[in-house]
């Protein structure tokens, strides 16, 4: 089992067609123009940014965007995918838990990490490390985002498949193995000729954060004004049935930062 960045490392030549990203573009623009509606900004940072969807979606609605993540093979991706579509991001090859050393002497109105990122963390202990870095990333009323998968469904309901998707001949399997505490998170790649099949796996860790690790670890580093939602509509959390973790967390003039 390969740890995050060799996880990526391994699957970013696959990623964009796994994910449509193409296809996927402008309706993930019109998600975070909703976002920027309900907080505006005009500096983001986008954590974990992957190929670049939501950090090239922001910069073509007009912000100044810094993007980091730890793979470089996905960097590279989301630089060539800036330069197809003609927009400039700022990207920093960064660890999620290298951001305060990175980014020293950046300041943020708006930082987001989306698509299921942090389980990638080993646990509560470095979440709140990276929800206390953020803080002190963001300026005063800046706002963190954060988007996970419903894990206290997904525990519940020892939910295997996570997503099925298929593009000409080759088909991506998303699924789940069950690791108590963790789980570990597998992509298998079918691609057919004929009635031939190849197929190759790789798997790495993940720490399912429950919603109340969650709002505890935002709380802990120093966020005041907090609120989870069931997804990036922020529509209401049903532990049972949404299908994401949204956190949303305020940071205010006076917020003391991280508690011990």
């Amino acid at each position: 089992m390969k740890d995050s960045a060799e996880f990526y490392q391994e699957i970013a030549a696959d990623y964009d067609r796994m994910t449509r990203f193409d296809d996927r573009l402008a309706a993930r623009q019109s998600r975070l123009e909703g976002i920027l509606a309900r907080y505006p900004a005009d500096t983001v940072l986008d954590i974990a940014c992957g190929t670049g969807i939501n950090a090239i979606a922001l910069a073509r609605l007009g912000c100044a965007v810094t993007a980091t993540d730890i793979s470089p093979a996905m960097l590279g991706q989301a630089q060539e995918n800036a330069r197809r579509l003609a927009v400039r991001v700022e990207w920093i090859a960064a660890d999620m838990l290298q951001l305060a050393d990175r980014l020293a002497g950046h300041r943020f109105e708006l930082a987001l990490c989306l698509g299921n990122s942090v389980p990638h963390l080993t646990g509560p202990a470095e979440l709140h490390r990276l929800f206390g870095d953020v803080h002190g990333l963001l300026a005063p009323h800046g706002v963190l985002v954060v988007q996970l998968l419903n894990y206290d469904r997904v525990l519940a309901e020892r939910e295997r498949i996570v997503t099925i998707t298929r593009g000409g001949d080759e088909t991506f399997i998303r699924f789940y193995d069950f690791l108590d505490p963790h789980l570990g998170f597998n992509l298998l790649k079918v691609a057919w000729e004929g009635d031939t099949a190849r197929w190759n796996m790789a798997s790495t860790r993940l720490y399912p954060f429950r919603r109340n690790e969650v709002d505890e670890a935002a709380a802990r580093a120093g966020f005041a004004h907090r609120q989870v939602s069931g997804g990036l509509d922020f529509a209401a959390y049903d532990p049972a049935d949404a299908g994401n973790i949204v956190l949303t967390a305020r940071k205010q003039p006076g917020d003391s930062g991280i508690q011990p």
